[in-house]
């Protein structure tokens, strides 16, 4: 029954993919972080952090592609390696998260750890609280190693058999995954919802009373399961379990699930038979979604299969769906893709990295993975399949002299994008007819861009044919003719500004840029008469320089010549006129609903003036271009105002757009402060409002602004202990 049920599978598996081929992604990996040591898995709290564990003790954070340098977790002083972590699904409210971590006597230890409540980066000192011990008791035994939460809000462990790993001996040799009176070898299911106590899910499989069966227990049969993930969208359970000598394996269990599933190790290795010592019923075992041959079988093959997950980004639609996983001895990647009527197609996507120790995946279903030997983490993507460029070969030679004279007769391979989704990132190997291969080498062509190589002296006119490699050494043919062309003189460097308007501000940098034939030349720019030079420059079809323009009202002339030591011939100019930025007067003649502004500026040039209400998120009101007269002077009035407001109003050359920001308040009438109450005179009192106030103060008239001090004399004073006050009055 079981023959019958695999041909049938790989009957549809054949088909499925003979008509999916096409579409099966590539994927690729970029470099995402470096500098780690010996890292164990990659989680996400719920934010744009990831949090990346090390063997050797500690937890680290990264964050916009940046490592932080304090560590978020450091226990590395007590030994202990974390295998794995991740955070409660409460983390934001509680700060709770678990590690595994296996001590230096060899027991495995799920802990809880709470945040800092004062660094959201650091965890809180003296929080570590035991939750369950794994009594492993062989050095060097299976650990298996993952914790995660479930869709039902358990947390979800796996534990390895404490068998050794030595190649052709007999696994498991304590016969602990079949063994459901141990823990090891299984799947395990705690409610961690009181941590650091735990209760046992109602719904576990092994709860009679008096079983000696470990209630813990949610599934079994399993050798080293070091990784393990639920799909972010279906909560179907994936696990990576390391095989013997012969099969590794990854395993499915579809959601819901009610638990006690065997998984068949050490009746099985994969779905191949293994020892029939202690098997009851085989036909109710779990067999692999998928496995390939081990170290014995295939020395080539792989040794050691790394669970990953399935991707649920949003980056790349065509990988929605597909199951990652990887060999760590090999470093060999593969993605399975499940159909929602079971079947499946499993693809080998290459060697892209050393020792892939684990998977991540972030907040938004973004994938990554580990390397243990390079201490990297990289983040995965799709490489775009092969599409045909449009290519042309042509003899345009390099450069010309300055006469027109050819330099060399080099001809240009362009290769065109066709769309802007088209990347190419192959090698290219262009065959010359009648010689031998010349490799251009490895090239990238950005989106809907334009790739030129080199091809040192052809002999024109003859046939070229481009061959363009894909990732998996498939390649595309094309053979153009090489056609006879003529050198075209090229032009005489000339200066040009960065834009059409060959106006600037002081204090602002003007990109000028100098095109023509390639050589060596002199950049010099000069203020009226006096000539300073700025760099002595080659020129290569584009050279930008950007000076620094100073002085108002000057006209700067930037010329470019050869040899000669002033730009008296052969040179190309450029003039740029600056433009000043004005000089605001204190703000006049305030009442509580106007006031008058006054700035000293450029006789005869035009300026920009705007206002609003400050800290409001109000539009700025923007007044009629204002020129100043022959001495300089261009004042405005601001009326219609609102009592009591600050108004900030900005003012810049219309040349320039760069405004500067100034602020006047209006007034309040009457005076929020009308009387000044004091003891013994003489005393000193402080105006706290702007306010202009006329009246009679102490016999006389005064007038005072906020931060005046008014003094009153001892003359005032009438007897020992005695009060005064003072009438203010204003806006009258």
């Amino acid at each position: 029954m079981k023959k019958a049920a695999l041909c049938l599978f790989l009957f549809f598996l054949f088909s499925y993919t003979l008509k999916s081929q096409n579409q099966i992604p590539q994927i690729q990996l970029t470099e995402y972080a470096a500098g780690f040591n010996q890292p164990s898995d990659i989680e996400t709290a719920g934010d744009n952090r990831l949090f990346v564990s090390e063997l050797t003790g500690k937890i680290k954070i990264i964050q916009n592609g940046i490592v932080h340098p304090t560590p978020f977790l450091d226990i590395s002083m007590t030994g202990a390696s974390i295998y794995s972590f991740c955070f409660s699904p409460n983390y934001s409210s509680n700060g709770i998260f678990f590690v595994y971590y296996r001590k230096q006597d060899g027991l495995g230890q799920i802990v809880m750890f709470k945040r800092n409540p004062s660094n959201p980066n650091l965890t809180l000192t003296g929080s570590e609280a035991k939750i369950l011990t794994l009594p492993y008791l062989v050095p060097g035994g299976h650990t298996g190693g993952e914790i995660a939460f479930g869709p039902d809000g358990y947390l979800y462990i796996t534990t390895g058999d404490d068998g050794l790993g030595t190649r052709k001996t007999m696994g498991d040799s304590p016969g602990n995954a079949q063994n459901l009176k141990t823990v090891l070898g299984k799947v395990l299911r705690i409610d961690v919802s009181t941590a650091p106590n735990y209760k046992i899910p109602t719904t576990n499989p092994y709860q009679t009373l008096g079983d000696s069966i470990p209630d813990e227990i949610w599934a079994r049969g399993l050798r080293n399961p070091w990784r393990m993930s639920f799909d972010k969208q279906t909560g179907d359970l994936w696990i990576g379990d390391n095989g013997a000598d012969h099969w590794d394996e990854v395993n499915f269990l579809a959601h819901p699930n009610l638990g006690g599933a065997n998984f068949g190790w050490r009746c099985y290795e994969g779905s191949h038979p293994y020892s029939s010592n202690g098997c009851s019923d085989t036909t109710l075992l779990i067999y692999p979604i998928q496995e390939y041959q081990g170290w014995v079988s295939d020395t080539t093959s792989g040794a050691s299969v790394m669970g990953g997950y399935v991707y649920r980004g949003n980056l790349y639609p065509a990988l929605r769906g597909h199951y990652l996983y990887a060999d760590w001895v090999m470093g060999k990647f593969w993605t399975l893709f499940r159909s929602p009527n079971g079947q499946r197609i499993n693809t080998f996507q290459g060697i892209l990295t050393s020792s892939p120790v684990t998977f991540g995946q972030d907040t938004s279903g973004e994938l990554y993975v580990a390397s243990l030997d390079e201490g990297k983490i990289y983040q995965i993507g799709l490489k775009s399949t092969l599409s045909t460029p449009t290519i042309n070969v042509a003899a345009v030679p390099a450069s010309c002299g300055l006469k027109g004279q050819s330099v060399n007769n080099d001809a240009k391979l362009t290769i065109q994008g066709n769309t802007i989704t088209d990347r190419y990132d192959f090698t290219f190997g262009i065959n010359y007819t009648g010689t031998a291969n010349y490799t251009v080498g490895s090239k990238t062509i950005p989106l809907n861009g334009v790739l030129v190589a080199d091809l040192p002296n052809p002999i024109s006119p003859q046939t070229i044919t481009v061959r363009i490699f894909s990732i998996t050494n498939s390649h595309i043919d094309i053979t153009t003719t090489l056609a006879s062309t003529t050198c075209i003189p090229c032009q005489f460097p000339a200066p040009q500004p960065q834009s059409i308007d060959t106006s600037a501000c002081i204090g602002t940098i003007l990109n000028i840029s100098v095109k023509g034939c390639s050589g060596l030349y002199t950049l010099k720019a000069f203020s009226d008469s006096l000539l300073t030079q700025l760099s002595s420059l080659t020129v290569n079809n584009n050279f930008i320089t950007t000076p620094t323009l100073t002085s108002p009202l000057k006209v700067y002339t930037a010329c470019v010549h050869t040899t000669y030591p002033e730009c008296k011939s052969n040179y190309a100019l450029l003039s740029v006129k600056t433009h000043d930025i004005p000089v605001a007067f204190n703000a006049l003649n305030i009442t509580n609903t106007s006031f008058d502004i006054r700035w000293q500026a450029s006789r005869n040039e035009s300026y920009l003036l705007k206002y609003r209400v400050k800290n409001t998120t109000s539009d700025w009101i923007t007044l009629p271009v204002l020129t100043a007269d022959s001495t300089g002077i261009f004042s405005t009035m601001l009326s219609s105002l609102n009592q009591a407001t600050i108004y900030e109003w900005a003012v810049s050359n219309v040349h320039c757009h760069n405004f500067t920001i100034q602020e006047t308040r209006t007034l309040s009438c009457p005076p929020t402060i009308t009387q000044l109450v004091g003891p013994v005179a003489p005393a000193t009192y402080q105006a706290h409002e702007v306010i202009q106030s006329k009246g009679t103060l102490l016999g006389g008239s005064t007038s005072f602004y906020a931060g005046k001090t008014i003094i009153l004399a001892p003359g005032f004073q009438s007897a020992s202990n005695s009060t005064f006050s003072a009438q203010i009055k204003g806006c009258d």
